[in-house]
């Protein structure tokens, strides 16, 4: 977290309705205990004008068939809380000022009428946050010091336009797009100050809009402490994007009663065939390697050769060490039995043959992603330790079977896939961070110390990236072709679909740029779906990959 400094802002409440979601609620809650900000007003616009249509939330309207599908649809099983439970947004107030406006529809723009623009600016508001219905156009962006934002669902829908995560549902668009809008005082341009691709969940409309919604949560209250840290220059960071629409264009796509019977057809068939599956296959994680030049595999067939485990157990994460002339392939081994990972340790000689692996760290809680680097003479591992919400620094006391704890680098965090690279004399950490509302799939945090015991400070862009295709890391970072590649984990259809690789443009305590310059998919052998850590040692490449293997052979 930054350093709070000068007053906080004060903020304000653009709603249609008292009623309002539990993500919604949970901003208020999160300003009112921040050090940088405080909710200092609720504006409630009246009724809108007689011709303009009201929003149906949850992207569904009140059909026979539309009904059906949305009682289907909130029948799965939600991976996080429903962020659409509603309770009354007063209640997270001691003393709320709560004003009454009226707006105008011009066109098919809303505005605020005069009265009511020069009544909120009395009140002389920082940030003014657009929740309601429809999206103020006109003069509102005077209303706020630093302008009007609004959240920005741009995941595609009929026509190419935006329906409250259905559309990516029903067609099985692996992805949905959304940001935050800032409309600013005398400016032509919107910026976009927060950009975000999170997964679909391809079974439930209320499950994709459940990433979405929590982390639009966490989003709004970062971009916050980043302007209050940083001044008004924050905000010009953003991408310029076009003006907001002058009327809410998911209106345009909602489901017809086709749309929502061939919803329901879908979902049922997904549900069948994923059931039908299930009855006679298991997952399976093995590992495949191969030796050559290159630390970027390529993905013909008859180079690799495979590892594969024991049907009780799955091995992933392979981090190879090269050491006394043979190779040393720490993994995850996940014990089906128990659902919790160890790590684990496989003897490779260089002409392949390997030794069954030997279980060489185990805790209470489940361990994975065993990050092996040395360092002024030992060899040190960080494994994801997520479960116990710490990043973990173990020393090998004698190589490699034993470890012991050295430090615990940071508390109180969901962090997975810890990283190091040491940079231009500088230690860097990279890792995805989620929380209990939203998965660790997505956002990508970096961290710099001058040395790997830290003390460990947090980049002041945190999440550098939000990107579900490319955020997650995948292995070490290395170097290709004279440049620094960072590679990281495709998880837009499943945790560890592919892999990206991305050579970093830019790495310093201000910023951090990367692009995307190729990629691995998992289509170098029949039956694979997934894989997602790819890592080397001398000659040796090692990467994991994930199939579906039949239950009773």
């Amino acid at each position: 977290m930054m350093l709070a400094s000068g007053p906080k802002l004060k903020t304000a409440l653009v709603l249609n309705s008292f009623a309002q979601p539990a993500w919604i609620n949970r901003i208020v809650r999160l300003i009112s205990a921040s050090s940088f900000a405080e909710m200092c007003l609720v504006i409630k616009i009246d009724c809108p004008p007689r011709g303009v249509r009201a929003t149906d939330n949850t992207g569904f309207c009140a059909t026979a068939l539309r009904q059906a599908s949305s009682i289907v649809d909130s029948q799965s099983k939600l991976a996080y809380p429903d962020p659409l439970e509603q309770s009354n947004i007063l209640e997270n107030f001691e003393k709320p000022a709560v004003i009454t406006v009226e707006t105008v529809l011009e066109g098919q723009s809303l505005h605020l009428t005069g009265e009511a623009v020069r009544t909120i600016r009395a009140y002389d508001i920082d940030v003014v946050l657009d929740f309601g219905d429809w999206p103020l156009t006109g003069s509102a962006p005077g209303i706020a010091k630093h302008g009007v934002w609004r959240g920005t669902p741009l995941g595609t829908g009929e026509n190419g336009q935006p329906a409250g995560g259905f559309w990516e549902v029903m067609k099985a668009i692996p992805t949905m797009e959304f940001g935050l809008r800032v409309m600013k005082p005398n400016s032509l341009q919107d910026r976009l100050i927060y950009r975000s691709f999170t997964s679909a969940d391809l079974y439930s409309v209320k499950g994709t809009q459940s990433k979405v919604y929590w982390k639009s949560a966490s989003a709004v209250l970062r971009c916050l402490e980043h302007l209050h840290a940083r001044g008004p220059s924050y905000l010009e960071n953003g991408s310029i994007v076009p003006a907001a629409p002058s009327s809410d264009s998911s209106l345009e796509s909602l489901p017809t009663s086709w749309n929502s019977f061939v919803f329901l057809t879908k979902i049922a068939g997904r549900k069948i065939a994923r059931t039908i599956r299930n009855s006679y296959s298991m997952e399976r994680w093995y590992l495949a390697f191969t030796f050559g030049e290159s630390p970027l595999v390529t993905n013909e067939s008859e180079k690799f050769k495979y590892m594969i485990p024991p049907k009780d157990v799955f091995w992933a994460d392979p981090f190879p060490v090269a050491k006394n002339g043979r190779y040393y392939v720490f993994i995850e081994e996940f014990v089906y039995a128990t659902m919790k990972g160890h790590i684990s340790v496989i003897e490779m000689e260089p002409d392949g043959t390997w030794k069954p692996p030997l279980k060489v760290l185990d805790t209470d809680y489940h361990l994975s992603y065993p990050f092996v680097f040395e360092w002024e003479g030992n060899v040190y591992m960080i494994p994801e330790s997520k479960r116990n919400k710490t990043v973990e620094l173990y020393r090998c006391v004698e190589f490699p079977s034993q470890w012991r704890l050295e430090k615990i680098l940071i508390e109180n965090i969901q962090a997975v896939d810890s990283t190091l690279y040491l940079h231009e004399g500088t230690w860097w950490l990279f890792c995805n961070i989620g929380g209990n509302e939203f998965s660790s799939n997505d956002e990508l945090h970096v961290f710099y110390a001058d040395t790997p015991f830290g003390p460990w400070t947090a980049h002041r862009d945190n999440p550098v990236k939000s990107d579900v295709r490319s955020s997650r890391p995948a292995g070490r970072l290395f170097h290709w072709n004279g440049d620094l590649h960072r590679p990281s984990q495709d998880c837009s259809l499943r945790m560890g679909g592919a892999m990206c690789i991305n050579r970093i443009e830019e790495l310093s305590k201000k910023r951090f740029r990367e692009r995307e310059v190729a990629r691995i998919e998992p289509s170098w052998k029949r039956g694979l779906l997934g894989t997602h850590t790819l890592n080397s040692s001398g000659n040796l490449h090692v990467l994991d990959c994930f199939d579906y293997t039949p239950k009773f052979l």
